[in-house]
């Protein structure tokens, strides 16, 4: 054993480039997962201590608060699965809030303050002590300081147009629904001001709601019943679901929360599983040349009684100690990058999380990377065994030097190109390696690109729009529609009204967002299958449909209060709104379902002059629509900056992560190549090539390999890109990515990645200049 000791220490100083470039090579790999590993980690510690701070029982129903009768009551008291039950009344402001005089297009919601109010610091780094919301003021949620800056004065007014002023003081942590993925903007305010705007808030028979009251229902099931079994126990009962507006369990809180989180993780073993590949055939390729051009060491070492398994364990122990440095290193150098990454998703969750790396379940998916590395290393030093002292002392040479008859011919111009390709040609085996890494990396460039050029933060957060919105103030329907277009009419003949009307239904026992469109130009289009034309027709997303088990031409049934229909499901279509729990109707469908409430409303002009002349009509025509410009969402437009933001910082990592193991990469295979060809290189010196015909000859062998990796990775790219991005965004709604290849996207990484294996071939070929002709007469 003392002799393997020494052996490996003597042979890791021989090579220690080779060793180094695998040990950095592996500290890049368990930085590129510590971080996502430990973020996931992390935040799911915080949501738990959120939840269990906020009180947040299994399941959650927020119902209007004039639906709310005794008899829910007492089915949910009486239901022996619960536990216990609170009801807390939460304000639903329909209106556009005025911030410091000026309107904004953003949807608030008010909470009575209750206890508990975590409330950020100025730097957002820890949370102040004692923070009680006195008279007039409102703190809002984490996610709203892009939106609202602080000490801004907030107005609301009811329907009897009573004013109600608040100031800015905070922002805090909402652990249920404060990440960015969820459209609930929660604040909260004093109990006494929460009950003066009560006293002013609608009834859903009004004509005008500015201000609806809201009843949370938060229910704490016992002996661990299932909150999905329990909601369909309460709504065979009461109808309790069918009726609510929304009824997530604690589950689906958290993975709201998650949901930008495990994406970002999907993506991250993605990445790793493709450089783990590519270190084992580094690993691979490098033992191969070690094996050829150390045969009469290894040979001896034989002839000295070592064993087979013994050399072989000689491998094996120097790679596991380069493999260990790097993820030890790469554990040490994650915890300001851990830091890092958790910040930048805190924009996106709300949440404020620990820095804390997961160490132990890092380090034990460092330790099954390395023992994955290992059984290949043991495999690929298997050749050994066919190593004969005897044969080692005549230097262990093949009688045909090239392992391949397809023999390029060898022409005067162009001379360089000519030889590398014979070169390539005659010694396939050797140079296997070099294409499959080049085509691993070009996959994965390409992979990324097509990502953030296919991931529209416009398509996801724009939905219709035109020069006109029509605000819902009470009871604004489809049947409005004629009486709508009439007065539009009436002052544009040309003009465009586009009405969207959707609401949370049951679908087989699942709550589903139903929607329709008075325009079948507004449509979702079907990915699969067709659009509903007809009353009993539904589209459904993929994740509905998988959800329910049904597929197209089955029926499903959709129920909406005490009205329950079946639909064919005639097509897919996809859309990130609601994570993907979406379907979609005809009007005539919804109208039999007894929902017909307009929710957004547009209108596009021909006549762009007639703007003021239409708003004015259309306000002296309803009494339950407020006509206004169009102008995008301030709480869209930032959402739309964070998202583009996040893409580009996602490609920059990835890409500069890349290059930088190209370039390691890239530094070790043709350092391995130029030891391994050192007396080809003397042999073409002493027939009078130059040291600069050589090393342009031995740069362009990489360059060709390099195109042909670019070439077979671009096709990987296209077969594969697409149901490897699906699988990594399936979690946010979107299960049919849109890959759309241009020429750039395809071209612009092969050029870089082969002009930079080019160059870097080059360069490490500098040695050929030391290289003298007297080397060929010691050999």
């Amino acid at each position: 054993m003392k002799g393997i000791i020494k052996l490996v220490l003597a042979d890791m100083k021989y090579k220690k480039g080779s060793f180094i470039g695998v040990a950095f090579l592996m500290m890049l790999i368990v930085m590129s997962f510590t971080g996502s590993v430990s973020n996931s980690d992390d935040l799911m510690k915080a949501i738990n201590m959120g939840f269990e701070q906020a009180d947040c029982g299994d399941l959650l129903v927020r119902v209007y608060t004039d639906m709310l009768t005794e008899d829910i009551h007492d089915t949910i008291d009486s239901n022996s699965h619960v536990f216990r039950s609170e009801y807390k009344e939460t304000l639903l402001m329909t209106q556009k809030p005025l911030v410091d005089g000026e309107e904004k297009e953003i949807l608030m919601e008010l909470s009575a303050y209750s206890g508990t109010l975590l409330v950020f610091n100025d730097d957002f780094s820890a949370f102040l002590d004692g923070i009680q919301p006195k008279e007039g003021e409102i703190y809002l949620p984490y996610k709203m300081k892009t939106l609202i800056e602080k000490n801004s004065e907030v107005i609301f007014s009811a329907a009897d147009d009573t004013k109600f002023s608040f100031t800015v003081k905070g922002y805090y942590e909402d652990p249920m629904f404060g990440t960015t993925a969820v459209s609930s903007n929660v604040c909260v305010i004093n109990e006494a001001d929460h009950k003066k705007v009560l006293e002013h808030s609608s009834h859903i028979t009004d004509n005008v709601r500015k201000i609806m009251s809201c009843s949370d229902i938060n229910i704490h099931i016992a002996d661990g019943f299932s909150p999905y079994e329990l909601k369909k126990q309460l709504n065979d009962e009461c109808s309790l679901i069918d009726m609510s507006m929304y009824s997530p369990t604690k589950e689906d809180l958290a993975d709201n929360i998650k949901v930008f989180s495990n994406t970002g993780t999907r993506m991250a073993y993605v990445y790793v599983t493709l450089l783990i590949v590519i270190v084992i055939i580094i690993m691979a390729n490098s033992i191969s040349s070690t094996i050829e051009m150390d045969y009469t060491s290894l040979g001896i070492l034989k002839s000295q009684g070592f064993s087979q398994w013994q050399i072989r364990m000689l491998f094996v122990i120097e790679y596991a100690v380069s493999l260990t440095i790097g993820a030890i290193s790469g554990l040490i150098l994650s915890f300001p990058a851990c830091g890092a990454l958790i910040r930048l998703f805190m924009r996106l969750t709300g949440m404020l999380t620990k820095a804390d790396i997961s160490v132990v379940k890092c380090a034990l998916l460092s330790l099954g990377i390395i023992i994955i590395c290992m059984v290949f290393v043991f495999a690929a030093t298997a050749k050994i065994g066919r190593i004969s002292p005897v044969r080692a002392i005549q230097g262990g040479k093949d009688e045909v030097y090239f392992d391949s008859r397809l023999n390029v011919p060898i022409r005067r111009k162009p001379l360089s190109l000519l030889i590398a390709l014979r070169q390539i040609t005659s010694n396939i085996r050797n140079y296997f390696g070099v294409v499959s890494i080049v085509t691993i990396l070009i996959f994965f460039l390409v992979s990324i690109s097509a990502f953030v050029g296919g991931f529209d933060a416009d398509a996801i957060f724009t939905g219709m729009s035109g020069d006109i919105v029509l605000t819902n103030l009470g009871s604004y329907s489809l049947s409005d529609k004629d009486k709508t277009e009439g007065v539009i009419y009436s002052i544009d003949s040309g003009a465009t009204l586009k009405m969207e009307c959707r609401h949370r239904m049951n679908i087989d026992g699942q709550q589903v967002t139903v929607s329709t469109y008075s325009r079948e130009e507004d449509y979702f289009k079907a990915i699969q299958g067709r659009i509903p034309k007809y009353y009993n027709e539904i589209m459904l997303t993929k994740s509905v449909a998988r959800s329910v088990n049904k597929k197209i031409g089955d029926t499903v049934t959709v129920k909406y209060l005490d009205k329950g229909l079946d639909f064919v499901i005639t097509g897919y279509f996809q859309t990130v709104s609601e994570y993907g729990v979406y379907a979609m109707t005809t009007p005539e469908g919804m109208d039999k379902l007894g929902f017909t409430e307009i929710n957004s409303a547009f209108i596009t002009l021909s006549d762009k002059s007639a703007k003021k002349d239409m708003i004015k009509c259309l306000n002296d025509s309803f009494e339950n629509v407020e006509a206004g410009e169009m102008k995008e969402s301030e709480t869209i437009t930032k959402y739309k900056a964070l998202i583009a933001g996040l893409m580009d910082i996602i490609a920059y990592v990835f890409y500069g992560m890349s290059v930088i193991f190209a370039a390691v990469i890239v530094i070790m295979m043709t350092r391995t190549a130029f030891l391994r060809e050192r007396i080809d290189l003397g042999i073409y010196k002493a027939m009078g090539m130059t040291s600069s015909v050589l090393r342009t000859q031995f740069a362009l062998r990489f360059f060709v390999l390099s195109v042909t990796g670019s070439v077979l990775g671009g096709i990987l790219s296209v077969l594969l890109t697409r149901p490897m991005l699906e699988f990594m965004l399936r979690a946010v709604g979107l299960t049919d990515f849109a890959t759309g290849f241009d020429a750039l996207m395809l071209i612009l990484p092969s050029v870089i990645v082969s002009f930079g294996i080019f160059a870097a071939a080059y360069l490490s070929s500098n040695k050929i200049k030391q290289i003298e002709v007297r080397e060929l007469i010691t050999e």
